[in-house]
């Protein structure tokens, strides 16, 4: 099963950029590459008709970055890689749907990955199986920072005031409850337009304006070296 729509369009740089700087990763753990990137894409833990295409210069959609944000997530708490394969294989069998982690919200104790499956909480990593509901109820963490529409992830919040939908300006970040991109407000302040100036001809707070700034900066600060020791994380 296909989803309705595939906007948003992202090089992998690019969408390694964006997760490497969200804020919900632990501070301490290893950051993505674009070689980390283009092997959950060859190992077809994103989708299985993206396997051929696993390069530095691949595109992909929304649906993909947003699959990528989860296997990150889950990694930096310490799920197993082998558990997040599991859960993906088990996941794309009882939804039918090529990209269940950018369709079904999911749960964490830091051990396994739970799903709920109709009006059933199962063990996504498990194969389904039912888990103990008194160490769940107590522990668990949700691992999106995402919402849904029509069961599909509509939207990603990577930092505060920052989110990237879709249907908004080709998917690239923008201000939130804006059509804004950050990129756009980033070189206008490059080319000499102070935040306050930036805030009044948007009409908008300056407080988002250096949100938006921030984002940007964060970004501009990332390079990747091949010559780099590559974290362990796509194991």
């Amino acid at each position: 099963m296909t989803t309705k729509h595939f906007a948003g369009l992202y090089k992998i740089p690019d969408a390694t950029r964006y997760l490497y700087v969200t804020t919900r990763v632990p501070s301490n753990y290893a950051k993505p590459t674009p070689s980390h990137l283009a092997i959950w894409l060859k190992q077809g833990l994103i989708a299985s008709h993206l396997v051929r295409f696993s390069g530095r210069g691949t595109t992909i959609d929304f649906e993909d970055l947003v699959s990528m944000r989860v296997i990150y997530f889950l990694r930096s708490i310490g799920i197993s890689m082998q558990k997040i394969k599991r859960a993906k294989s088990y996941l794309e069998k009882v939804t039918h749907h090529s990209h269940p982690f950018a369709t079904e919200k999911l749960w964490t104790e830091t051990f396994d990955i739970f799903a709920e499956i109709g009006s059933m909480l199962v063990t996504a990593s498990q194969a389904g199986q039912l888990p103990f509901m008194e160490l769940v109820e107590r522990d668990l963490v949700n691992v999106h920072d995402m919402t849904f529409r029509e069961g599909v992830a509509d939207s990603w919040s990577p930092q505060d005031g920052i989110v990237l939908k879709p249907n908004i300006q080709f998917g690239a970040p923008c201000i939130k409850n804006t059509g804004i991109p950050t990129r756009s407000i980033w070189r206008m302040y490059l080319g000499g337009d102070e935040p306050s100036f930036l805030a009044l001809s948007y009409n908008i707070e300056e407080e988002r304006i250096i949100k938006a700034l921030n984002w940007e900066d964060s970004l501009a600060k990332v390079t990747f070296t091949r010559s780099a020791k590559t974290p362990n994380i796509s194991n």
